[in-house]
């Protein structure tokens, strides 16, 4: 169900290797985070939340100036293009 942003929709959208990289890497430490709170109940500390939001920035870092990419297209089995299109 949740997968690395670094796959076909993420590159048809437009988004480039560092985005989904630096996307995945924000992903992957919000689980992380939450398996590290609710499972080895670790407090988070100042440092951490500062770091997230460091990481944080860099996402918005890496888009910044960037125009939005093309729409992606996801092709629905048993749906032509125009309804496809419709139904996004």
């Amino acid at each position: 169900m949740f997968q690395v942003p670094a796959n076909r929709i993420g590159a048809q959208a437009g988004w480039s290797g560092f985005q989904l990289k630096v996307t995945q890497e924000v992903i992957t430490v919000i689980v992380f985070v939450v398996f590290a709170v609710y499972y080895l109940k670790e407090p988070v500390r100042w440092n951490h939340a500062a770091a997230f939001v460091l990481l944080v920035g860099a996402v918005g870092l890496v888009f910044w100036g960037k125009p939005a990419g093309k729409r992606a297209i996801i092709e629905t089995p048993g749906l032509n293009q125009k309804e496809a299109v419709k139904s996004q």
